[in-house]
């Protein structure tokens, strides 16, 4: 009996020291959904941009041109990656982040807080627009707040896991927009509204980069011939899930598991091209993306 007794003991003993094992080797808590962020790391973003906008209705057309240069900042939740890397299913619904912020990764919005007050971005503009008869241009180069915000979404996330299919890639929805309250300095350059020509310190640099200018005015015509106006929330937003998808399926893309493993793990540097375009159905919006995204190993923090 007393045999039987110490057996059992030693098999109760080896059960209980395997899952402690076990769950020792799980460098993650399983948390479902995403949690705040509490790494950011620091990179670079070197990019030209070329857009076209014609806005029939308003008889004005924009054309423009960006070089630039620029520091970004990329938060995220460690653990959130980890589980993100070894249970894919449990981010169905929070990762395709569509139109929207969020998701495993993010650029803040006022970068400033970790890239530090003095950051700026490094930009040359070429930029001409037409508003009825009135003809504005400008083309200089300066340092501008950096103002580059990029969302990172995995669009077609479901299917891909449901389909089991592990080349899944991060569309890069990159922007920036600068107002009055965009800190410039060290410009140089002219612009010309009309009789009235500027140059240097007189000029504000007008910056505008992204896409879907026609986006909701698309969706609606979309909807029309497809009889989903009256259509119930459900089908509307399968619908539309689906048109945004082949709305922007050109944007550029990277590999998602290759950054997300440099950032468990992060090594010297990350580098990787960007590159693609965007074109509305009518033809009267064309952007094109061509650069390099970069982030930097010894530049990861925690935040306090």
């Amino acid at each position: 009996m007393n045999t039987r007794k110490t057996f059992l003991f030693a098999l109760f003993f080896f059960v209980i020291t395997g899952i402690q094992t076990i769950a020792g080797q799980k460098d993650y808590q399983p948390i479902h959904g995403l949690s705040g962020f509490d790494y950011f790391i620091k990179g670079e973003i070197v990019l030209d941009f070329v857009n076209f906008v014609n806005i029939k209705e308003a008889s004005s057309k924009i054309e423009s041109k960006y070089h630039l240069k620029s520091p970004v900042c990329v938060c995220f939740n460690l653990n959130d990656l980890k589980y993100f890397k070894a249970r894919p299913a449990e981010f169905v619904g929070y990762v395709e982040n569509q139109l929207g912020d969020g998701g495993l990764l993010n650029t803040p919005i006022s970068p400033g807080e970790y890239l530090g007050e003095n950051a700026m971005m490094k930009i040359e503009v070429w930029n001409k627009s037409w508003n009825y008869d009135e003809v504005t241009e400008t083309k200089a180069s300066g340092e501008m707040d950096p103002l580059i915000r990029i969302i990172f979404a995995i669009p077609d996330y479901a299917e891909k896991v449901k389909a089991g299919d592990a080349n899944l890639q991060f569309r890069l929805n990159i922007s920036a927009n600068s107002d009055s309250y965009t800190r410039q300095k060290n410009v140089t350059g002219w612009a010309k509204a009309g009789p009235i020509t500027l140059s240097n310190e007189d000029i504000t640099l007008p910056v505008y980069i992204g896409c879907g200018t026609f986006y909701g005015t698309d969706l609606v015509k979309a909807q029309m011939a497809n009889n989903l106006l009256e259509a119930d929330k459900k089908k509307k937003n399968a619908f539309e899930q689906k048109f945004e998808q082949e709305y922007y399926k050109d944007l550029p893309r990277i590999d998602a598991m290759k950054l997300i493993n440099f950032l468990i793990r992060p090594a010297e540097s990350y580098e990787i091209p960007v590159s693609g375009s965007f074109g509305s159905p009518d033809g009267n919006e064309k952007v094109t993306y061509s650069g390099t995204f970069y982030l930097f190993g010894k530049e990861m923090h925690k935040m306090e």
